[in-house]
């Protein structure tokens, strides 16, 4: 109402009270559609949810523990169970948070550069340790961290999106 209000005029539509949005029969006002719109977006982008934030910090928390049981792990039985270990880990993360819909503007577009940045490190890193250094842990812990980083800064940078900083 207030849009049409500006330019002057009241209303273009005949105009009745809205109850219910999903009843055929009644006619609604643009400028009520508009406001309500704008008041949503506004909304939306002032409070993103805080599930893609606590996935990208679940995940940057799990790859040094993941890395770290890797290079503790003796033989391909106990490098198989930690590999199943962080996809349930992953698998549930996933599930419990990534469902909502509303996320920051722009989350997207920042999301994808820092899971290739990890998708990259992780396969490098986890490549070079399974082929050449098996068993040290003096290479998979900091392995683990580098991995992590990129999902933390990742996160650290939508905590500061989303609180407006």
């Amino acid at each position: 109402m207030g849009l049409l209000r500006i330019l002057g005029r009241t209303h273009y539509f005949p105009i009745r009270k809205v109850e219910a949005m999903t009843t055929n029969d009644e006619v609604l006002d643009p400028g009520m559609l508009l406001e309500r719109s704008a008041r949503l977006a506004a909304v939306t982008r002032a409070e993103p949810s805080p599930r893609p934030l606590a996935w990208l910090i679940g995940m940057a928390a799990l790859m040094p523990v993941t890395f770290a049981g890797i290079g503790a792990a003796r033989g391909e039985a106990g490098i198989l169970a930690v590999a199943l270990v962080m996809a349930a880990a992953v698998g549930v993360l996933s599930v419990a948070l990534m469902r909502g819909r509303a996320v920051s503007v722009g989350f997207r577009r920042r999301f994808l550069p820092a899971l290739l940045a990890w998708g990259a490190s992780f396969g490098v890193l986890l490549s070079v340790g399974l082929i050449m250094l098996r068993g040290e842990l003096l290479y998979w812990i900091p392995a683990g961290i580098v991995v992590g980083l990129p999902l933390a800064v990742a996160a650290w940078r939508e905590d500061a999106i989303s609180r407006g900083a």
